[in-house]
């Protein structure tokens, strides 16, 4: 008898938002979150190894938080819990906005989590600035998750800055960034290719980011689909490869 194992998969993300589920770089399952913001699943029959489990969610607006993967080696029969994931929030802002204009950044977290927000020169020398901003606990007991901050227009110079967010429940409990946005300030901004190689947002082209493009395989995921030609193909594949990191 070949004992199987399973993992308990638990956390936070915006409320009502769909959980998708990935096992070594392959869909595996969705689950929506509770109007809490918490979820939990279930990756069972599991074979003894190593595997790769990845989590993101798409929020009510359709907007993908950034990656979140652990890799976990597991003994026969065993029942294991991966618990505490804090998702990443969605952040979305004006792709560009007129000089002496403020920049309005929002998208959804964990509802009542503390977010750090990020913008940072994407040309010459990168520095950054930070800002503070906390995601709606709801009305009439019902919590949304939304949050919205206004960066004034005296933090900007011309040019083009990266937006990302994280969210923070407690000391011990905060997501990874998100996925990065970005502005330009009297300019016109789209992202270069070898920017959108970067899937998850981690600062890194790996087997992450080859492992996501492969869920969408064939699909027209605007997170995922790196020459924006409207497919997930092998022209996607070859840019990834050239901008690989590791």
């Amino acid at each position: 008898v070949l004992y199987l194992a399973t993992v308990r998969l638990s956390g936070w993300t915006s409320p009502q938002s769909t959980v998708n589920i990935l096992k070594d770089g392959v869909s595996h399952a969705r689950v929506t979150a509770r109007e809490d913001g918490r979820f939990e699943s279930t990756v069972a029959n599991l074979e003894r190894g190593s595997y790769t489990l990845a989590l993101y969610a798409i929020d009510r607006k359709g907007r993908n938080t950034s990656l979140y993967a652990s890799t976990l080696t597991l003994a026969q029969g065993s029942s294991n819990s991966v618990s505490n994931i804090v998702l990443p929030p969605t952040v979305e802002v004006s792709s560009t906005v007129a000089i002496g204009s403020d920049v309005v950044v929002s998208g959804e977290a964990p509802p009542g989590s503390s977010l750090e927000v990020f913008a940072t020169v994407s040309e010459g020398i990168r520095t950054s600035k930070q800002f503070a901003a906390t995601s709606s606990k709801g009305v009439l007991g019902v919590p949304d998750g939304a949050w919205s901050l206004t960066i004034p227009a005296r933090e900007f110079s011309e040019g083009t800055y990266e937006i990302r967010a994280r969210a923070i429940l407690s000391s011990l409990s905060r997501s990874e960034f998100s996925r990065v946005a970005y502005v330009g300030i009297g300019v016109d901004t789209s992202e270069n290719s070898s920017t959108r190689t970067d899937v998850n947002g981690d600062e890194k082209v790996n087997l992450i980011d080859f492992s996501i493009m492969l869920s969408f395989w064939g699909t027209d995921n605007a997170g995922a689909d790196i020459n924006q030609d409207g497919i997930i193909n092998l022209a996607d594949f070859s840019i990834l490869l050239f901008n690989w990191t590791g």
